[in-house]
């Protein structure tokens, strides 16, 4: 007896549709995969709405249609080496899928996807003066300006494609250290979010990064907000339950970390200006109170989440698991020394720190490529294990962390150069510890006491030193004897801090808008 026939599996991700299973259609990932343990390699956005009739297909001649051979090589290159790596210890879906799939059909991101991919590649180049790297400046110009030019048309953009094109605009800028550009692409496209009513897909695939993203005037700007967009600082409704994913879980902390970051530069004056020492505004403890609470049920619903995931899965998305808790340790940190003028009050935290550098070692201990990447988009850990190195005072641990830096982080990270904060992480380490020389005058296993810790530093323009060394100033913000706080400069040579000099003029590391003279002060030396 012939079996009861029944329809096959039309819709759904790419991976169910060759296992020919029935797909849940979840984004960016499907729980089936998820569940599984599988890679999930996305939906197809293509119409879904097929016609009965046998149709004839041409087949492609390449992912983005038909190419010189030369541009075919940019290509299979940003898909083969760039795209899986942009992201960082984020998961890639964006890049390796979202942006290829509108390559095919959209000129302008065809366009960004070139101009990307040569800029990239010039960042592994070791001659950069070579006429091979000169000429693919050429044509990464040449397909930016192709790509501005598209969105320049009579015919207005679709809503998700100029959101698409700002992001990879900003990637752009970032690939250039053009952070006050870049930052200006993300106004833009955050207003966007926040006055328009993009697809939920769309809104599910793209709010994330705009929302990492929007950190950055609170790193490499004037602390204001890019724009109102409340959706960018809203937890999830299901943080009081559980997640159903590692990516609802991601975005949820992401939230929390946005708000978090948000507080701790509005009270940089309670810390180190003239606030110091004053009463505590009862708006900024409630919001400091609210964040706590966030913090604890974004906790609890990922232990509960974790607790129903099949252990195999668990071990299979180390990075999944790791990234988030580096975000909640470091909120669990800043959103509790918001008011802080001593510098020991963040050694409450110190086992908050070794678990960060507990988890960080753990993924370092996976890698399996020699060489670590040049670039990353979006922020990986560089910052979070440098904060380790600068605030927590166990010696040991702080060390860990920095030697994990040249491990696991790229070269640039977003706007953060790498190695400037590994040498910025090494400077404080020995003003704490009283290294000269490389000699130290006091025990590795005992903690610094508050009055030669290091309160704060910036980053500062390229400058020539009295001996006519070209470098960054760098001022570190240090206690005095009478309460108050005063400013020790020195300039680091561009070879040093491995950057180039063109560099100038760049965003700083961790650079502030607390002005010297809004300081409290009773002492100043240069």
């Amino acid at each position: 007896m012939p079996r009861k026939g029944s329809r096959k599996v039309r819709s759904g991700c790419l991976t169910c549709k060759a296992r020919r299973v029935k797909c849940d259609e979840g984004k960016p990932t499907c729980q089936r995969c998820v569940i599984g343990g599988r890679i999930c390699q996305g939906l197809d956005f293509s119409d879904q709405t097929r016609s009965s009739q046998l149709q004839l297909i041409q087949p492609r001649t390449h992912v983005l249609g038909n190419t010189d051979r030369s541009e075919s090589r940019v290509i299979e290159f940003f898909c083969k080496i760039v795209a899986p790596t942009l992201s960082g210890p984020i998961d890639p879906y964006f890049w390796t899928h979202i942006v290829l799939q509108f390559s095919e059909v959209e000129p302008a991101v065809r366009h960004s996807v070139m101009t990307i991919s040569s800029l990239f590649e010039n960042r592994r180049s070791r001659d950069k003066s070579s006429a091979v790297a000169i000429q693919r400046n050429v044509v990464a110009l040449k397909h930016y300006n192709a790509a501005i030019r598209e969105l320049q048309s009579p015919k207005r953009p679709d809503l998700v494609l100029a959101l698409l094109t700002c992001l990879l605009f900003v990637c752009i800028e970032v690939l250039h250290s053009n952070g006050d550009i870049a930052i200006r692409h993300c106004y833009h496209g955050i207003n966007l979010l926040g006055t328009a009513n993009p697809p939920a897909w769309a809104t599910q695939t793209l709010m994330p990064i705009y929302r990492r993203l929007s950190i950055l005037p609170f790193y490499f700007g004037d602390s204001q907000p890019l724009a109102n967009c409340p959706a960018l600082t809203q937890p999830s409704p299901t943080i009081t339950s559980s997640f159903s994913s590692y990516f609802e879980a991601q975005v949820s902390i992401d939230v929390i970390y946005n708000l978090t970051i948000q507080l701790f530069r509005q009270t940089g004056e309670y810390r180190l200006g003239r606030m110091r020492y004053q009463p505590r505004p009862p708006e900024i403890l409630g919001e400091q109170k609210k964040i706590h609470q966030y913090l604890n049920q974004w906790k609890s619903a990922f232990e509960r989440f974790e607790s129903e995931t099949p252990v195999e899965l668990n071990q299979a998305t180390k990075a999944s698991r790791v990234w988030p808790f580096q975000l909640y340790h470091v909120c669990t940190v800043l959103s509790t020394v918001i008011f802080t003028t001593k510098e020991t009050d963040y050694d409450d935290f110190i086992p908050n720190f070794k678990e960060m550098v507990k988890g960080a070692g753990e993924l370092a201990a996976l890698r399996t490529r020699p060489k670590k990447p040049d670039f990353h988009f979006e922020m990986g850990f560089a910052p979070f294990l440098f904060f380790v190195a600068i605030k927590c005072r166990d010696f040991e641990t702080r060390m860990e962390g920095l030697r994990l830096m040249s491990v696991l982080c790229a070269a640039q990270e977003s706007l953060w150069n790498s190695h400037t904060l590994q040498v910025v992480a090494q400077r404080i380490i020995d003003l704490e510890h009283c290294v000269t020389a490389g000699e130290h005058s006091m025990q590795y296993d005992t903690l610094p006491t508050d009055e030669i810790r290091v309160r704060h530093f910036v980053v500062g323009p390229v400058k020539s030193g009295p001996d006519g060394l070209t470098g960054r100033e760098i001022s570190f913000y240090m206690p005095s004897k009478h309460g108050g706080i005063y400013i020790k400069r020195e300039i680091f040579s561009m070879q040093r801090l491995n950057e180039p000099l063109e560099l100038e003029g760049s965003p700083g590391v961790f650079a502030v808008d607390l002005a010297t003279e809004t300081l409290l002060m009773t002492e100043l030396k240069n």
